[in-house]
């Protein structure tokens, strides 16, 4: 079949916040009509399929698999003056191709968005410790801070939408990925990738630390007699979907407010 022939018997179907664009290969014929399923509020109307995007876990009856096809690169169609690109995927069903179809690539990013805003929601911001404590860091000596490394975890959510072909899946994964310190003091920001190491009294001041930070001036110059400083994780996103496509998506900064009493030690020595 030539390509234009290919291209000219493309159906496509708006599914809630996505598109699909499917059409028949080798005989086998697109099933009509389209309807959203049990699982999914939906309705048909000329052609326009509407699906509950779910946020539980996808169907896992089916021994069907979508893959892009290798080698084919992704087509470009204009419909008015509007442009988009489409991917051409295969359906296997027990290790044998049985269909083809033409997915729009902003299909499962439209549902990826959906996800990452709700996965943005479910971050919380985790617990930063400091050595010394926020009340009792003292002048230019290192103030360690970290994240205990068993809550340094990813946070994955998956969504998924009924289509005529089968349901399309989304995983949004936001790893942590770097821990910062802003200090309050006017200095720059000290960043450091990973969780920071944590203090031990085994430790003490002979080990090193990714994440420190030493205040050159005490707190008490402040009129509120401390600084108002800041830790912050930024958490890398992105997506995948049972299609074989993903890509990353913006990242995600949480932070927690210090309030860090900076004091000033005296020696005296007779």
């Amino acid at each position: 079949m030539l390509w234009s022939q290919l291209l000219s018997r493309c159906h496509t179907i708006a599914v809630g916040v996505l598109v699909v664009a499917t059409t028949s290969v080798g005989g086998f014929a697109f099933p009509q009509p389209a309807h959203a399923g049990a699982s999914g509020d939906g309705s048909v109307s000329d052609n326009i399929l509407t699906a509950e995007v779910r946020f539980d876990s996808p169907p896992t009856d089916s021994a069907c698999v979508w893959e892009a096809v290798s080698g084919v690169q992704p087509i470009s169609v204009t419909n008015g003056n509007v442009s988009h690109t489409e991917t051409l995927v295969f359906q296997a069903c027990d290790n044998r191709i049985v269909s083809y179809h033409w997915i729009r690539n902003d299909a499962p990013g439209r549902v990826a968005e959906s996800v990452r805003s709700r996965v943005s929601r479910a971050i919380n911001m985790l617990l930063v410790r400091t050595a010394p404590s926020a009340t009792d860091m003292v002048v230019n000596s290192d103030m360690w801070f970290w994240v205990p490394r068993s809550l340094w975890k990813p946070i994955r959510l998956t969504a998924w939408v009924v289509t005529p072909v089968g349901p399309i899946s989304v995983t949004v994964t936001a790893r942590p990925h770097q821990l910062s310190y802003t200090p309050g003091d006017g200095n720059d920001t000290v960043r450091c990738v990973g969780p920071g190491r944590a203090w031990s009294a085994r430790v003490r001041d002979t080990g090193e630390s990714p994440c420190s930070y030493t205040y050159s001036s005490a707190s008490h110059t402040r009129r509120s007699g401390t600084y108002s400083a800041q830790a912050t994780i930024t958490w890398n996103v992105s997506w995948t979907s049972n299609l074989g496509i993903g890509s990353p998506l913006p990242i995600v900064r949480t932070s927690l407010p210090i309030t860090a009493h900076v004091k000033e030690v005296q020696v005296l020595l007779r």
